[in-house]
């Protein structure tokens, strides 16, 4: 009867709907939502499809309902242990010291020169108890330096250290933190042969201990000396590999992996000159395994090696490629020197969604060219998220164009071709790809704004945001400028710039909330660049009414430099920009005085 509840004749207890046991694991029930009669030892569904019966006798637990607050709150506070941990595992850590002159501080100090400092907040005040630290890295630290007292050397004491224990420790952190900043491999394809017991050939040997390498730098628990320790292993064997045959057909997708690998771990912990030759090496081994024509056309098809690969595999290659070709856009924009890997040569559809990367669904992308010629970002999928790989990749591809025009035109000046045409033609380039990226910022602004749990987004709009400054120095610096008819943009001394340059400080800083082991291994460059908007304001006559955004300039050029010491026990990158700033905050910079 209607509203009647389903209660037995005696009105003691309500019948289930379910039928008693639990429903199959096959691929005819569960896997496909199907309602399962689950009879044993075989039900209907799976019968009729003449297929194995899976099942299991216990349920899992269910996962405790998440409050939006308490998760929050939870992570600050992780965050906030972890960077005491990480304090404490460092071997160099800036001293205490007293907080930077503010603006009003200007006028009692003419003629002397301010180092600007940071509160760390690692006082006796703010100190954290964490007895709950593990101790065996740390007990047993001392016996991974090369030449310890027991007689083993780092490398040997490393392998020796690498217990399970460990190793799924650093396999946790590693997916938890560099994998959502740096999505070269597939999680559980990586995982299942990470925690094998079974023995690794050569190429994935070195690629676990490059893996193991990164994850250490981001670890709260583990010491310096074995980051040392770890980083050594992985650059033996990857020497290994380099000389392990003449024949340059043999090479395997983890032999370039580990290179990205070992530059990013470079660029993070190591020196710059060093991360710097190691990129160039992960470049050459990508023109090498021809990782740039995965999708080449079968016409063409026999021009480049062959192999019956998965899809998982196939998105692998693109993965690795893509990577490279972002940070050989990214040195390449900041050093102005040439890049190594052409755009107009790559025959590789863009990647994939992580989530479908994930779930092993290799839904076909568009190549980038197309991409670039969109009227609306082509990156967002129909679950409502983005793929902010994509528009990595899009962002630094513009920003390369323009560092490739630049050249080309003070080629022609060299060459005697600075024509009025050719400002023009520069000038109009320049104007296309402002107004490309334009677009595709208000895209991100309006439908995907940043978020401190998801770091690549952050970065990605921090890229944008810094893409528009670059494109604005190509103007200035306009090596046909004085052919270009009206002259070039002014780019160090607009007001909008120094509200951009405070707004990626702002991101940057609600990074900070949740702690910056999570954070982009380049996330100080482009701070930096943020900085350099500020410095390039100062050092200019200031007339009287600008004086409030010269305020800000300065204001703004301390707090990077207060965000790249909070990120310096992580990342290498924010300590060589940190003396770079260092030598530029004086007061003796400051063109004026407040009256």
């Amino acid at each position: 009867m209607l509203g009647v509840s389903p209660m037995s004749t005696t009105g003691s207890r309500r019948i289930s709907r379910q039928q008693p046991g639990f429903a199959c694991e096959g691929k005819e029930c569960r896997k496909r939502k199907l309602r399962c009669d689950r009879q044993r030892p075989a039900c209907v569904n799976c019968i009729g499809t003449e297929i194995a019966c899976k099942y299991i006798d216990k349920r899992a637990p269910r996962k405790p309902k998440e409050n939006g607050a308490t998760v929050v709150s939870l992570r600050s506070r992780v965050a906030a242990l972890e960077q005491q941990a990480v304090h404490r595992n460092s071997d160099d850590h800036f001293p205490e010291e007293d907080p930077s002159p503010t603006w009003e501080d200007l006028e009692h100090l003419s003629g002397t020169t301010a180092t600007p400092t940071v509160a760390s907040g690692r006082g006796p005040g703010n100190s954290v108890s964490l007895p709950f630290l593990p101790t065996l890295l740390h007990a047993t630290s001392s016996s991974l330096a090369p030449g310890s007292a027991n007689g083993s050397s780092g490398d040997d004491a490393s392998s020796t250290l690498l217990t399970d224990l460990v190793k799924a420790d650093l396999i946790h952190i590693f997916f938890d933190r560099v994998h959502p900043t740096i999505p070269l491999l597939h999680k559980a394809a990586a995982i299942a042969w990470l925690s094998s017991s079974e023995p690794l050939d050569d190429y994935r040997q070195c690629l676990q201990y490059c893996i193991f390498s990164l994850a250490a730098v981001y670890s709260p628990f583990a010491p310096r000396s074995l980051q040392e320790s770890l980083h050594r292993k992985a650059r033996a064997k990857i020497e290994d590999l380099d000389l392990l045959s003449d024949d340059l057909n043999t090479c395997k997708i983890e032999h370039v992996q580990s290179w990205v690998l070992l530059a990013f771990y470079e660029f993070a912990a190591s020196t710059y000159r060093q991360a710097w030759l190691s990129a160039g090496r992960a470049f050459r081994m990508v023109h090498l395994m021809m990782v740039h024509a995965v999708d080449a056309p079968s016409a063409i098809q026999n021009m480049y090696p062959t192999e019956l690969l998965s899809e998982i595999q196939r998105e692998e290659k693109r993965r690795v490629f893509w990577m490279a070709y972002c940070l050989d856009r990214l040195l390449s924009v900041c050093h102005n020197t040439s890049t190594t890997l052409s755009e107009f040569t790559v025959m590789n559809r863009l990647p994939c969604p992580e989530s479908d990367f994930a779930r092993g669904v290799i839904p076909q992308q568009t190549f980038l060219s197309e991409a670039m010629t969109a009227t609306e970002s082509l990156s967002a999928f129909p679950s409502g998220g983005l793929n902010a790989m994509t528009e990595s990749i899009v962002i630094l591809t513009i920003s390369g164009r323009a560092h490739f025009h630049k050249q080309i035109a003070a080629v022609e000046v060299l060459y005697g071709g600075a024509t009025a045409q050719a400002a023009q033609q520069f000038a109009s380039t320049q104007a296309y790809l402002r107004s490309l990226l334009g677009k595709r910022m208000a895209n991100l602004e309006k439908n995907f704004p940043p978020t401190p749990e998801d770091p690549l987004l952050t970065f990605c709009h921090l890229l944008g945001k810094a893409t528009e400054m670059y494109l604005g120095y190509v103007a200035l610096e306009d090596p046909l400028k004085e052919k270009t008819p009206g002259g070039s943009m002014r780019w160090g001394a607009d007001e909008e710039g120094i509200i951009s340059a405070g707004e990626m400080l702002r991101i940057a800083q609600e990074q900070g909330h949740l702690g910056y082991s999570k954070a982009h291994v380049f996330l100080p460059q482009v701070i930096y660049t943020a900085s350099a908007k500020f410095t390039l304001f100062m050092q200019r006559e200031i007339p009287k009414e600008e004086e409030r955004q010269a305020r800000e300039a300065w204001e703004g050029l301390h707090d990077s430099i207060k965000v790249l010491k909070e990120m310096s026990e992580t990342h290498m990158l924010a300590r060589y920009y940190i003396k770079e700033l260092e030598q530029k905050v004086q007061v003796g910079m400051c063109p004026f005085t407040r009256n």
